[in-house]
């Protein structure tokens, strides 16, 4: 073949297939829809109960995952929920899926122990101040919570049985038996309180 009729095939196949940049139009419209769709449809599902949401775990491609949070039209109340931490997948199918419920599982218990652990310090802090915001021992902080009812949290641990009415919205922290908090609080009586104000 001369380099006439060379010059002549390639100018054919440009002409008959897509140009890499017509190639990248057409995925980042795709990619788009995808976005549009996903966002539409969580809407439509999730607003109605956003308010038994605690958290929603975006995962996949991790460069796409923050493409999506970014660019998407979903609902800002929506985005609010979108937990800090994405989960990367190998795959996007049912085996992905399974892989995203084991990390969400991991990112669950890490976030439980954390919660406990600021939950201690932040008590600890209160006692070592005597500030009169940290009260312990079961009869204390039913006390507290009886007579003045201004518990802002509740921290029991997982074994010990504390039944009362409880008068406000505290906050209840169940300790693990596995953790040094756990082991701490144990030691306490199994139940304390951080109390909203001193009187």
């Amino acid at each position: 073949m001369t380099t006439k009729e060379n010059k002549l095939q390639r100018r054919k196949t440009r002409k008959g297939g897509m140009s890499a940049a017509r190639y990248a139009r057409e995925r980042d419209n795709q990619v788009k829809k995808f976005f549009r769709d996903a966002a539409d449809k969580l809407n439509e599902e999730l607003l109605p109960i956003i308010d038994e949401i605690d958290a929603i775990v975006v995962g996949g491609n991790t460069v796409r995952a923050k493409e999506f949070i970014k660019k998407s039209k979903l609902d800002k109340r929506l985005l609010a929920k979108i937990y800090p931490d994405l989960v990367s997948t190998s795959q996007v199918d049912e085996h992905g899926l399974h892989e995203a419920v084991k990390a969400i599982s991991r990112m669950s218990i890490s976030k439980e122990l954390r919660d406990e652990k600021d939950t201690w310090d932040e008590f600890m802090k209160h006692l070592m101040k005597d500030d009169g915001l940290a009260v312990y021992g079961a009869n204390e902080v039913r006390e507290m919570i009886e007579r003045r009812g201004y518990v802002d949290k509740i921290l029991l641990h997982e074994d010990t049985v504390f039944n009362l009415h409880v008068m406000g919205s505290p906050e209840f922290v169940i300790f693990s038996r596995e953790t040094e908090p756990g082991a701490q609080l144990k030691g306490f009586g199994g139940v304390a309180a951080i109390l909203s104000w001193n009187e």
